[in-house]
């Protein structure tokens, strides 16, 4: 049930920031209007592309792991321990979203390095993904 909740969780959450899409919008055009930077204007859009990314790959990373057989090495657990890191860092970045950006040039230092760390934190769970089939030590269950 684990894998299950944790799959539907970020389905759902994928659909309920669609919402927040609105509130970038708005939020980018306030950066405009305060005469901020093009990068500063562009950091929070690609915060929230970054933000959906991350979700939709957390989403389909439960039905791998539930399907993953535990052997007698230590991978499973990386694989989980760095899904747990992007999920982490995926909800911060989310929250930050959600409640801290302002039209702030402070705050959109921040926001940048969230989004930097979450795509690193992605960036990680998927070579592992790929380093593992490449070299065949992911066992699935049958």
């Amino acid at each position: 049930m684990h894998y299950f909740e944790r799959y539907q969780e970020h389905h759902k959450s994928l659909g309920l920031e669609e919402t927040l899409r609105q509130k970038v919008e708005e939020r980018t055009q306030e950066m405009q209007a305060n005469s901020m930077s093009y990068t500063e204007q562009q950091s929070i859009g690609k915060a929230f592309e970054c933000l959906q990314q991350c979700r939709r790959i957390l989403k389909y990373t439960y039905p791998f792991a539930y399907y993953l057989q535990r052997t007698g090495t230590n991978l499973p657990e990386i694989f989980e321990n760095n899904q747990a890191d992007l999920e982490r860092a995926t909800e911060v970045l989310s929250g930050f979203l959600e409640n801290e950006v302002q039209a702030d040039s402070s705050k959109v230092i921040d926001l940048m390095n969230k989004t930097r760390y979450c795509e690193q934190r992605r960036q990680v769970l998927l070579d592992d993904c790929k380093n593992g089939y490449e070299k065949d030590y992911w066992k699935i269950l049958e």
